[in-house]
């Protein structure tokens, strides 16, 4: 009885193109040597073939862990590390960068709603200073589940609070304290304001009115007069 025909691996689609392994750190050692083959001779063998195989492919890999200190364990093949290593690009973790938590909200509440079929949700004020003051233990991925549980649990247009789930036991950020007196003009404090909502509204201009509870035009009227960034969608 012949054989089933091998499949196209991730390498031979890949090829041409980027292969991007994520989390490799977690290979295993039966699987590095292979890989470290591949890379320096580009030929690979499909799973179930018995012919070698040639891809061009540009590699990008990612992991969570020191890939140093596991070389130093034993645990993660050196020369396989050199190999992978040379333009190295650190990301620091998501609670170091909360400048950037209103864009990667935006985005990925936008896939999730997608993906579930829901009309999309806005994230309103507390519950983007909710995102905010929590430090992300789990970074991107335990944004990403807040924010898909989000929208499951949110029966309205506008998440709360109450819709943002947190691992239970991790100390949040305090505030920043209050001043003793804003000197500030109202002009200044309604100005601060909407710049805030229409951040967390990805520069939605119609979903940022819905939060603020006033018309559209009301909106692009205060946008002109404060000289806030009006190339958001309307």
């Amino acid at each position: 009885m012949p054989s089933a025909p091998s499949r196209a691996s991730f390498i031979e689609r890949a090829n041409g193109g980027t292969l991007f392994p994520d989390e490799i750190g977690e290979l295993g050692p039966a699987m590095q040597p292979k890989l470290l083959r591949f890379l320096q001779e580009r030929v690979f063998t499909r799973v179930g073939g018995t012919r070698c195989l040639r891809a061009d492919v540009r590699l990008i890999c990612a992991t969570n862990r020191n890939l140093a200190e596991e070389v130093r364990a034993g645990r993660f093949r050196e020369d396989l590390f050199h190999r992978i290593s040379v333009m190295p690009i650190e990301l620091p973790p998501l609670r170091q960068r909360t400048e950037d938590i209103p864009a990667l909200a935006a985005h990925l509440l936008e896939r999730h709603a997608r993906a579930i079929g829901r009309r999309l949700p806005v994230i309103g004020p507390e519950a983007l200073e909710a995102l905010l003051a929590y430090p992300w233990p789990g970074n991107i991925r335990e944004l990403s589940n807040c924010l898909e549980r989000a929208v499951l649990l949110c029966d309205d247009t506008v998440i709360a609070p109450r819709h943002l789930i947190f691992q239970p036991g991790v100390e949040r950020r305090p505030p920043p304290p209050a001043p003793p007196t804003d000197n500030r003009s109202l002009v200044d404090v309604e100005r601060e304001h909407i710049a805030r909502v229409l951040a967390a509204c990805g520069g939605n201009q119609l979903r940022a009115a819905d939060v603020l509870g006033i018309h559209r035009n009301t909106l692009r009227k205060k946008l002109r007069e404060y000289d806030l960034d009006t190339t958001g969608s309307s």
